[in-house]
């Protein structure tokens, strides 16, 4: 990738970087809290009651003035968090007992990842916000691992460096990716490896045979992508059904097969551990359903059987909207129609593109990618199910999809090249402008009113 194009994202991420304040994004008190937690040495476990929130006094004060600013849309008060700083407590555990987050239902592996950011200005200047700060920083390394990635992946399945460019920088500069690539938040870390491994999966598709190391290797990038998100698990099932693939179309289904249960096998042993401690904690090998039950609010009205299906499925449209430039909730909706023109155009021409591969000449590289995708959507597809079925007042969220966000860019210009019969450079060439475009739009009409005008 040219050094201009990396130049233009590191200038339009700072720019994000330094417009939103502290704590702004999802859920990072608890997020930043895990981190500060696991910098005492100590492992916080989840709450097995709902509405029940554990600070430490010294995160509390910050929280109570930035958690107002997120929700009622009033500016942050930047006097106020510094003056919360000031007065900010020693560390303190609660009747000597691990202290509480929503959040500890995640692995702890991004939070590892924070260590290294967070301990160090923690301990040279004693403050919540520089620190804080800095633990963003390790989000700033995952974000420009996923672009990497993403440039690894798109140049394996298109073959156009200029078109790779702007298609990479379409992906980069989404409202999105920003976003999560600034939070103290594992959603941009699960993507960096989420894309890691649909690289590694397209780079073995050629090869005729496959070592035991290739296949451990491949389990280590699945183990470690759960360690930071659990919902990564679904690489499991793309693992399976890739190698499934691969032995239809080389006529070796017994030599894949075994290549998938090895795949399957290795990771498991890998992940027993974080499954005993789930099991013997929680009574589960996961608390992520302690979370759902206790967190969502199951509040909406029940859904008749035969609507059901259609409202799961209608349940993306928030991702979309998030695509667009809609960044979540606790903030205004403003041009309403712009989210919805986009949603369902970006929609369009995803299956457009879908339509458009299924008539020309398959290719392998293009088959995997949409086998990654449809392993996502179907595992959130579930979770979308798990919301109806239980009336919860959750959505799926643009950032639980991110890791798909790059095919459906790659599907969306191929739908778009299709509709407009244009050369694909030129269509990803008014990709990037439109890019640009979006990014000064909701930099100026969606980010910088929430908390400066």
């Amino acid at each position: 990738m040219r050094k201009r194009y990396v130049f233009l994202i590191l200038f339009l991420y700072i720019v994000f970087f330094i417009a939103i304040p502290p704590f702004q994004l999802n859920d990072e008190p608890d997020h930043f809290q895990y981190v500060y937690y696991l910098a005492q040495g100590i492992y916080p476990k989840t709450p097995l009651k709902s509405g029940l929130y554990v600070f430490d006094p010294s995160i509390k004060q910050i929280y109570d003035v930035v958690e107002v600013a997120s929700n009622d849309h009033n500016i942050p008060n930047f006097q106020k968090i510094q003056n919360a700083v000031k007065q900010m407590k020693g560390f303190t555990t609660f009747q000597n007992n691990p202290p509480l987050t929503y959040q500890a239902h995640h692995p702890p592996l991004y939070f590892i990842s924070a260590l290294p950011f967070f301990i160090p200005v923690y301990r040279l200047t004693g403050g919540v916000i520089p620190t804080y700060y800095a633990t963003r920083l390790a989000s700033t390394f995952f974000y420009f691992l996923a672009i990497y990635f993403a440039w690894l992946v798109i140049n394996k399945v298109i073959k156009n460096k200029k078109v790779c460019e702007y298609l990479v920088f379409v992906f980069a500069v989404n409202p999105v990716t920003l976003k999560m690539g600034i939070a103290v938040n594992p959603d941009i870390a699960s993507t960096a490896l989420a894309l890691g491994i649909l690289f590694t999966f397209l780079t073995i598709t050629a090869n005729k045979m496959l070592s035991r190391k290739t296949i451990f290797f491949i389990s280590i990038l699945v183990v470690v992508a759960t360690y930071i998100k659990f919902q990564n698990i679904v690489f499991l099932l793309f693992a399976f059904l890739f190698f499934i693939a691969r032995g239809m179309r080389t006529k070796k289904l017994k030599q894949n097969f075994f290549y998938a249960a090895q795949t399957i096998v290795f990771s498991l042993v890998l992940l027993f551990p974080w499954f005993y401690y789930s099991l013997t904690t929680y009574h589960s090998i996961t608390p992520s359903y302690i979370v759902y039950a206790l967190f969502c609010t199951a509040n909406l009205s029940s859904i008749p059987l035969l609507r059901l299906p259609f409202e799961i499925v209608f349940e993306f449209r928030h991702a979309f909207f998030h695509f667009a430039g809609f960044l979540g909730w606790g903030e205004p909706y403003p041009f309403k129609p712009f989210f919805w023109f986009y949603s369902s155009t970006f929609i369009v021409l995803i299956i457009m593109g879908f339509v458009h591969y299924l008539k020309t000449k398959k290719k392998v590289e293009w088959q995997n990618v949409l086998l990654y995708c449809l392993c996502v959507f179907l595992f959130f597809l579930g979770v979308s199910a798990t919301y109806k079925i239980n009336r919860y007042s959750c959505d799926i969220q643009g950032r639980y999809l991110l890791a798909i966000l790059l095919p459906f860019i790659m599907f969306g210009w191929r739908g778009l090249t299709y509709l407009t019969k244009k050369d694909g450079e030129q269509v990803a060439y008014g990709l990037f402008l439109f890019s640009l475009w979006q990014y000064f739009f909701i930099l100026c009409y969606v980010l910088l009113p929430r908390y400066y005008v």
